[in-house]
């Protein structure tokens, strides 16, 4: 599904992280207390509700979020990112990026949003996307739009995108087969 939000008509109000979890923001470098956690969090995506595809997400390692920093840097994009932390163990449970392209001045695609299995049903998901978003509409005045692509199996996360305002522009059927 690919759904698209005009920015002048999101819900971003103030979303409060429910008892037990805080939101942490960066742009750019992950802190590395947060290092391995993200990177575990990342690896969620694995299990976030899908249809079967032939696309894989890479294996999500400390080094690897390092490696996918560093050449997000190198081609100019800056990465914004909104996470939940659970207070009982400081662990990253529920990530949300956009990476910022050198060309992206009014528009912009939605990174990646992933919530941990344990604790999906809590809100997290739109709670670290509406952080975000709030932070990109205060320091990006004009920005009007940013489109995200969601997995059709993955209700949730299109019922997220549409309380944030995000309406579904097209439905896009991808079909591989091994040759």
């Amino acid at each position: 599904m690919l759904q698209t939000l005009t920015i002048s008509e999101a819900a971003v109000g103030g979303i409060a992280p429910p008892p037990g979890y805080r939101v942490e923001q960066w742009t750019g470098e992950t802190p590395e207390h947060l290092l391995a956690s993200v990177a575990a969090t990342r690896q969620s995506i694995d299990d976030a509700p899908a249809t079967r595809s032939a696309v894989r997400a890479p294996e999500w390692t400390p080094e690897v979020v390092r490696a996918e920093e560093a050449e997000a840097r190198a081609g100019g994009v800056e990465q914004r990112v909104a996470v939940a932390v659970e207070e009982a163990t400081g662990l990253v449970v529920a990530l949300t990026d956009v990476p910022l392209h050198p060309g992206d001045l009014t528009r912009t695609h939605w990174g990646t949003t992933v919530v941990m299995p344990a604790h999906r049903g809590h809100g997290l998901g739109r709670m670290v996307k509406a952080h975000l978003l709030r932070g990109l509409t205060a320091d990006r005045p004009e920005l009007e739009h940013v489109g995200t692509g969601t997995d059709s199996a993955n209700s949730a996360m299109i019922r997220v995108n549409e309380r944030l305002g995000f309406v579904t522009t097209r439905e896009v059927v991808v079909v591989s087969r091994s040759l």
